[in-house]
């Protein structure tokens, strides 16, 4: 167990930039970092994001404390860390986001899902009031260069295979890019009425 003075001392080398110091301090403040995020759930998040976001605010943490204020790092942080959670909390329910946080990842949709998808249909949501859309309709409204990055959108092809196949720049395809989501949000707003 660090005491006061060595706790100090750790932070004065994270904030010189030593990154087994912070390791060590996360690790001691690992009991509080978990009984944090046991509290809450952030859309997405997995253990290594929850991890990952303690050891940055632990870093900036280290950055603000001022260890002659006769505070100790141990609450500072813990304050810092909850109101990061509680600023990412915020974010996830802002109403423009809710559409993000009904909907479900391409990579993580089940084999049901994916025998839909070779249909052409695909879940929206999860919310029973949106269940599914004919991606196919809204595939036949784009044009060849939205067409082209919509599936560099979707990560099935880069902008250099683009500009071998069809002879699309990088401008262009990034003004498609707009489009396309234009023509998403416009189409999904139309199926789920």
């Amino acid at each position: 167990m660090l005491d006061f003075h060595q706790e100090n001392e750790l932070v004065l080398q994270v904030v010189a930039g030593s990154s087994d110091a912070l390791e060590r301090l996360v690790n001691k403040y690992r009991p509080l970092i978990f009984n944090i995020i046991n509290r809450y759930h952030l859309h997405l998040y997995d253990p290594d994001d929850w991890m990952q976001e303690a050891r940055l605010e632990c870093l900036l943490t280290c950055r603000k404390f001022d260890p002659t204020a006769g505070s100790r790092f141990g609450s500072f942080y813990k304050l810092r860390f909850q109101n990061h959670i509680h600023s990412k909390l915020r974010k996830q329910f802002a109403k423009k986001r809710q559409t993000d946080f009904h909907c479900t990842p391409l990579e993580k949709l089940t084999s049901k899902d994916q025998e839909l998808r070779q249909k052409g249909l695909v879940f929206l949501s999860r919310n029973p009031a949106v269940v599914l859309a004919d991606f196919r309709a809204f595939c036949a409204g784009l044009s060849p260069v939205e067409s082209q990055a919509l599936l560099y959108i979707m990560g099935q092809k880069t902008p250099s295979e683009i500009w071998k196949s069809h002879r699309i720049n990088l401008m262009s395809l990034k003004n498609a890019q707009q489009r396309v989501r234009q023509k998403l949000k416009r189409f999904l707003q139309a199926e789920t009425g």
